[in-house]
């Protein structure tokens, strides 16, 4: 069987290095071992299949994959913004990488699958604003972060695993949301987020401490009670790579999860 090209060897596994980076920014890491990014296979199967071309000669097709794998190592070791805090320069080479993403996609309506999203990316964990919440001397372990879209049933839930050094277990948060979407201003899909509503599973966690263990989210995945919705324009939509744009100004970056 003929060996494929040199290059494309090179590009998998940089994407596979891109998307696997272990959790251990301490706001703080879940410690459970887990990789926070883990490259979806079928990306890494189209860079392997696609014919070898030169950058000048390479299809719509194969620039579009490039300019993803470009936004997935940009964002590798980033423990989802956290660990970019501290590193305005890091930041901002998201930012163009999104942007150069952008101006190279297609122009056609972005359109989110129903499914499991797992959150790659947040320009608000990067922030140097970013609190912790709460007062405790031993704030909760973050573990993985995933929004799950049900476009038949209207409803958007924001799953946030977390570990709860104080009593010594772990739970998953469901923040649950209806889900309207509408037509944005520049065409897109915007969809705007009520909050209904929170369910803990796991750990077998009492309801009274719910409170106490929202407070200590990070500002971006705490519920905004006070707030009637919340909105966010899916502005690409392609390849198991999905981003937002929040209309606080977050952008957000989801890969889709495999069955």
């Amino acid at each position: 069987r003929p060996r494929r090209a040199p290059w494309r060897e090179a590009e998998a596994a940089m994407f596979a290095n891109a998307t696997r980076s272990t959790s251990t920014a301490r706001y703080g890491a879940s410690g459970s071992g887990r990789t926070s990014g883990r490259a979806p296979r079928r990306f890494v199967r189209r860079l392997g299949a696609s014919p070898a071309a030169t950058t000048e000669g390479a299809t719509s097709s194969e620039r579009l994959l490039r300019l993803v794998l470009k936004v997935y190592e940009t964002v590798a070791g980033s423990d989802r913004g956290f660990s970019y805090r501290n590193n305005a320069d890091k930041r901002r080479s998201v930012v163009e990488a999104v942007d150069d993403l952008l101006r190279s996609s297609p122009g056609d309506r972005c359109t989110v699958d129903s499914g499991l999203w797992r959150l790659v990316y947040s320009t608000n964990f990067g922030s140097d604003e970013i609190t912790r919440g709460g007062t405790s001397s031993q704030p909760p372990g973050l573990g993985q972060v995933y929004q799950r879209v049900d476009r038949e049933r209207s409803q958007l839930d924001n799953l946030v695993e977390v570990s709860l050094p104080l009593v010594g277990t772990k739970v998953t948060l469901c923040l649950q949301h209806e889900l309207r979407i509408v037509e944005s201003v520049q065409g897109g899909e915007e969809f705007v987020i009520t909050f209904s509503g929170t369910k803990v599973s796991g750990g077998g966690i009492e309801v009274p401490t719910l409170p106490n263990v929202l407070q200590m989210l990070p500002d971006s995945l705490r519920p905004q009670q006070e707030l009637s919705s919340a909105s966010f324009e899916n502005v690409f939509s392609e390849e198991g790579l999905r981003i937002s744009k929040g209309d606080r100004g977050e952008l957000r970056i989801y890969c889709k999860e495999e069955p």
